[in-house]
């Protein structure tokens, strides 16, 4: 009987010691939010960062890409390995289309899911960075 008891409480500490395990694993977190003026000074640095356009083939047309930028085929279904640097540590911004887009958000958590660190969204997106008269790049 006190073996059949043992194994019960057992069993019950097993429960809350695997939830807390999981809990270590825990959902990524948020990426860091960046302005318009720190992107821009992100870019004129010695070490720029790579920036990623998450916006679709109509709103690169008729805003333009950040100078620079790498074009994601998709937000959600980018291919991690052949777009991202190999260097996990690589700062890494991405962008939509303004506060509204949710893409650059998608794309990002992907990137962290992959094991990168160093992830960072322009909320304000390409036409925030139009409005604020920075440069971009026409795309065909």
């Amino acid at each position: 009987m006190k073996i059949a008891k043992m194994m019960v409480v057992g069993a019950l500490l097993a429960v809350p010691l695997a939830s807390a395990c999981r809990k270590e694993q825990s959902p990524v977190g948020e990426p860091m939010k960046l302005t318009i003026e720190q992107l821009d000074a992100l870019i004129r640095s010695n070490t720029p960062p790579a920036v990623f356009d998450a916006n679709n083939e109509e709103t690169r047309k008729e805003n333009g890409i950040i100078p620079g930028a790498k074009l994601l085929s998709s937000s959600s279904e980018y291919d991690v390995n052949a777009t991202l640097p190999s260097d996990h540590a690589s700062k890494l911004v991405f962008y939509c289309g303004g506060l509204k887009c949710k893409a650059a958000e998608g794309a990002a958590k992907k990137a962290m899911h992959a094991g990168y660190h160093d992830v960072n969204v322009l909320p304000d997106g390409i036409k925030g960075w139009k409005t604020a008269g920075k440069a971009t790049t026409v795309v065909d």
